[in-house]
């Protein structure tokens, strides 16, 4: 919901997205600071051999290391969301689609808004009752894998697209998928924690796989985008060029999928 009020802000209001972001942020430090209370949490360097001195490099190479064999499963998962993001990174180009394929010159931005606000809005309507129905089947894996088949088909469906309302009805397919491994996506990594006395450490490792993923996937989609949809015109590319986009991100995301029947954990 959250994310969908700001891109309501950005694209229809026309709000400067970093001063949004900057106000966004301090509002929720204040909050965070003055309105929540927590208990005092001793760690105990006792108890494994992580260490906690990030002074030195090797120390803060450990606290962002995950053994393979000591914690399989939260590993799996880890590379699962990394392929993920890498996957879902294809999005990034959808402005740049909609203007180059759909000729959508003028209004591209509020275009690409209304996509990301369907998009966003089917799926915080689904996130709930998945996540209900997932806590009552007792599974995690099998929603994740229907929803990574279903946003990977809707690429393909963005990729014959010729009308806006092409991608918007794809727009809400994506979102009940996206909804749906989200749901339980938080559920799984919370269900294969190593140590649960170093919650926040293991999110955090957890987290920095969206970075990777969302900074990794760019770098390959990008160069696709140049080599193959190069036109006479150098400042747009041709369909193939975002259908090898598509399928790249396609392609990343049911490899995530597939990769999650390493882990143990249902």
């Amino acid at each position: 919901l959250g994310s969908l009020v700001g891109v309501s802000l950005i694209g229809f209001v026309e709000v400067e997205p970093y001063r949004l972001y900057m106000f966004t942020i301090t509002s929720v430090w204040l909050w965070m600071w003055c309105g929540v209370k927590e208990e005092r949490h001793i760690y105990d360097s006792t108890r494994d051999n992580i260490g906690c001195n990030a002074r030195t490099l090797k120390s803060l190479i450990n606290v962002y290391s995950i053994s393979v064999k000591r914690e399989p499963d939260f590993f799996f998962v880890w590379v699962s969301r990394l392929l993920y993001y890498t996957g879902m990174s294809a999005q990034a180009f959808m402005q740049y689609f909609l203007r180059d394929v759909l000729g959508r010159e003028d209004d591209a931005l509020i275009q690409t808004a209304l996509v990301t606000m369907i998009a966003m809005a089917s799926g915080s309507l689904v996130s709930i009752p998945c996540g209900v129905f997932s806590d009552r089947l007792g599974k995690r894996k099998p929603l994740v894998y229907l929803s990574c088949v279903i946003m990977s088909i809707t690429f393909v469906g963005w990729i014959g697209a010729h009308h806006m309302i092409d991608v918007f009805l794809w727009a809400g397919v994506f979102g009940v998928a996206n909804g749906t491994y989200l749901s339980v996506d938080y559920a799984l990594a919370c269900a294969t924690m190593p140590d649960r006395g170093e919650n926040a450490r293991f999110l955090a490792v957890w987290g920095v796989a969206a970075f990777i993923g969302s900074t990794l996937g760019p770098f390959i989609c990008g160069p696709a985008l140049y080599l193959i949809g190069e036109s006479e015109d150098s400042f747009h590319y041709r369909r193939e060029g975002y259908a090898a986009v598509l399928l790249i991100g396609a392609s990343f995301v049911l490899i995530s999928a597939l990769v999650l029947r390493c882990v143990t954990v249902a």
